[in-house]
């Protein structure tokens, strides 16, 4: 039986994931959509609602949680974010192939619930060094010095899972680093 193709791109906070799959976005002969995760998170001021994420209140989350049908969900800096099946379905109902632009904490359970259905390539995408990715960090961040610290920590502690990805890219420049990705993809 051929099984669907479903990619992960993952890697630790503020490697560049969405970036990355923005410029992958533009490659014309992709037929891949990635498939929208909801947050409670507040927005940031470079995001828009349509193509990050789906933002919404925790309360609208408490009324809702009953009538989703979760697939995986994941607690992160205080916000919850969710993944459910119906975005899934829609993204293959139009014959393209699903991309998941997850957290390193959503890689395995996402490969353990879908794997019999789905072909999964997985690709982790690493900073150049951990110096640059506190850089890149510090030149973005808005919020406490306290709250930068834990992004840090929790940044090497996501590096530690490289192993358990299919392929990792170094986004050193964010054009190249989509290249690597396409080629990757390519191969599928």
């Amino acid at each position: 039986m051929i099984k669907q193709p479903l990619y992960i791109i993952s890697g630790c906070s503020w490697v560049g994931k969405n970036v990355v799959w923005e410029q992958i976005e533009k490659t014309p002969w992709i037929k891949a959509k990635k498939v929208m995760t909801f947050t409670t998170r507040e927005k940031r001021i470079h995001e828009n609602h349509a193509s990050e994420y789906h933002f919404i209140s925790k309360e609208e989350f408490n009324k809702k949680i009953d009538s989703w049908e979760m697939l995986e969900w994941t607690v992160t800096n205080s916000a919850l974010y969710w993944s459910t099946n119906d975005e899934l379905e829609k993204i293959i109902s139009h014959w393209l192939i699903p991309v998941y632009i997850i957290d390193v904490k959503w890689h395995n359970s996402i490969r353990e619930k879908l794997w019999e259905k789905f072909d999964i390539t997985s690709v982790f995408i690493l900073p150049p060094s951990f110096e640059i990715l506190e850089e890149r960090l510090e030149a973005r961040w808005t919020e406490s010095d306290e709250r930068m610290l834990v992004r840090l920590q929790t940044a090497k502690e996501e590096l530690e899972h490289i192993a358990e990805y299919d392929y990792f890219v170094i986004n050193n420049e964010i054009e190249q680093c989509a290249k690597e990705i396409i080629d990757i993809l390519k191969l599928k």
